[in-house]
């Protein structure tokens, strides 16, 4: 499969609106849980991987994986040492960022055809 093959902007999209509706409907249940720990490993770091070119799939797992972990440490890091930290901000913050690379992905594959 090629890169531009792949659906990972429609994936990261989805995954961004079902962990802010989930959030939005509050509770603690197993699929908050479940959505928040798929969304923050995987989807802030496959928005930027994304537009990487990589052409092995495992690889650009790896890669979105090692980027989502240093987004939400440097994004974590930052709202601590600024005395602001706040969950829902935070989540708020790396939704955005990830639509704003899904969206880059979306508007590169429209450009390229």
């Amino acid at each position: 499969m090629t890169a531009q093959g792949r659906p990972w902007p429609l994936v990261i999209a989805g995954s961004a609106a079902a962990l802010t509706l989930a959030m939005a409907l509050g509770g603690h249940g197993p699929v908050r849980g479940v959505l928040a720990l798929w969304f923050f490993l995987t989807c802030p770091g496959m928005a930027i991987a994304g537009l990487l070119d990589v052409r092995d799939v495992l690889a650009e797992v790896v890669i979105a994986i090692a980027l989502s972990v240093a987004i939400g440490m440097l994004l974590t890091l930052v709202m601590v040492l600024t005395h602001t930290w706040s969950t829902g901000v935070a989540t708020g913050i790396l939704v955005g960022l990830t639509l704003l690379g899904a969206g880059a992905q979306a508007w590169r594959r429209q450009v390229r055809r």
